[in-house]
């Protein structure tokens, strides 16, 4: 909504775009400012796939996509990571998917290597999205 009645200018201060799903949040402060300035607040439902099913397919391509782009990330910038935590990654999602493709795995060793590959890689730049993604399909699967 315009702060004011004037429509925004080209190229203006289109003031700042909050879009939330799911959770909550808590603004203060001024937050549009300027002539044709203006705040757009879009609040919906819980993210989209919230509700979906998933399947032991589903983490198993989860894994795989994570696994896809770490070897890709450390072809790129092979210093990304200290040895030492490059092989854990690796052993980690090895086991993980040695476990999706054994068609039963153990809960609690697939916990323990997706945890550790969590831990291993959640704040690598460029990383950090698929093992966000990695961490939702195993809670869905199989509970917190």
């Amino acid at each position: 909504m315009p702060v004011s009645g004037e429509a925004p200018q080209p190229g203006a201060n289109s003031g700042i775009q909050n879009i939330v799903h799911g959770g909550s949040q808590t603004i203060s402060g001024q937050q549009s400012t300027g002539a044709g300035s203006r705040m757009e607040q879009h609040i919906g439902g819980p993210a989209a796939g919230d509700g979906e099913t998933v399947t032991l397919a589903d983490l198993s391509a989860a894994i795989l996509a994570l696994r896809t782009e770490f070897a890709s990330l450390l072809e790129r910038e092979p210093d990304v990571l200290s040895g030492a935590a490059a092989v854990t990654a690796d052993h980690a999602l090895a086991e993980a998917a040695a476990q999706t493709e054994s068609g039963a795995p153990q809960r609690e060793a697939l916990r323990t290597a997706i945890d550790r590959t969590a831990a291993t890689l959640g704040g690598v730049n460029g990383l950090a999205t698929a093992v966000a993604a990695l961490l939702n399909i195993f809670r869905k699967l199989f509970g917190g």
